[in-house]
Formats: structure tokens, C-alpha cells, sequence
């Protein structure tokens, strides 16, 4: 029993490579939206961060001002005490 000739050969490589052109464009059209996923997840956690940085902020903000009244406060309490 004779094999396939070459011509038949070439034939199904030629309709094989058609056939995987068109899944490898598939895929490329699936990763599209992977693609824009994978962007915006990036600039949600550059947003995380960026509020956490400002939660560090205020925190430290609100401790600068909790020192100055306590100080304030131990201020005028010392210069009340010492004025009697």
C-alpha cells in the first residue's frame, strides 16, 4: 500500500497551518481583554497604594496636632499651677 504523495502531503500541512492561523488569532483576540484586565488591575493598585500613602499622611498629620494641644494644654495647666 502506497503512502500519500507529496502534493497530498503539502495539502494537509497547507490546511493544517490555515487551520492553526486561525485559533492563534483566536487566542490573540481572547488575551485582548486579559490584556486590558491585567492594565487596569495595575492602576487599581497604584490607587491602593497611593491611599494608603495618604492614610500614612493624615495619621502623622493628626499626631503633629494631638502633640501641639498636649502641650498646649500642659502648658496652661503648668502656668496655672505656678501662678498660684
Amino acid at each position: 500500500m502506497p503512502g500519500p504523495t507529496n502534493t497530498e502531503l503539502i495539502r494537509r500541512l497547507t490546511q493544517d497551518v490555515a487551520v492553526l492561523k486561525e485559533r492563534v488569532q483566536m487566542l490573540r483576540e481572547e488575551t485582548a481583554d486579559i490584556r486590558g484586565i491585567n492594565t487596569r488591575l495595575a492602576l487599581l493598585e497604584h490607587q491602593v497604594a497611593e491611599l494608603k500613602r495618604g492614610k500614612e499622611s493624615v495619621a502623622a498629620r493628626a499626631w503633629m496636632l494631638l502633640a501641639s494641644l498636649a502641650g498646649g494644654v500642659a502648658g496652661a495647666l503648668l502656668t496655672n499651677y505656678f501662678k498660684r
